[in-house]
């Protein structure tokens, strides 16, 4: 890993934080969903592009510039993961996943842990967060270096 992946890398972190953001903005529901997903897939095949951009001196082959996307990627889809579960700390995200973990629970748990100081609001963020994590964190870090290896791919094709 070089400087220049980690820029890119770094850059569609924020470019992933901003379609998140843009994803809470009500839209109707096939249109938002369709422009959320294409700005998701465009930021992570960019995200690869750049990287090829930025370590132009350095790629030879297409696959070192498919390695430099995935790599870039990866890095994007862990800042996204962050960038999610940040996100889901602040009740945004995931929800009903942060529900399902407190229902889980009995009520005769639920009451035990009431009395150590643990709310039932704690363990349904938390599983809020826990959700962001699997699947915003991993599977977002996964599809990223997917698209990521694409854009790097795309970037040697044009060049």
């Amino acid at each position: 890993m070089n400087a220049s992946t980690l820029k890119a890398g770094l850059a569609g972190s924020m470019g992933l934080l901003i379609v998140l953001l843009i994803s809470f903005v009500r839209v109707p529901f096939p249109l938002g969903t369709c422009l959320v997903t294409l700005g998701f897939i465009l930021v992570w095949i960019g995200t690869g592009m750049l990287a090829g951009l930025l370590a132009e001196d350095e790629i030879q082959t297409r696959r070192q510039a498919v390695a430099q996307g995935a790599v870039a990627g990866i890095i994007a889809g862990v800042g996204g993961g962050v960038a999610a579960m940040v996100v889901a700390a602040f009740g945004a995200l995931f929800p009903d996943l942060g529900e399902g973990v407190l229902a889980q629970f009995s009520a005769g748990q639920i009451e035990a842990m009431g009395q150590v100081g643990i709310v039932p609001e704690a363990i349904q963020l938390a599983g809020a967060v826990l959700s962001a994590l699997l699947i915003c964190g991993i599977g977002g870090a996964v599809v990223s270096m997917v698209f990521g290896s694409l854009g790097g791919r795309i970037y040697f094709r044009l060049r």
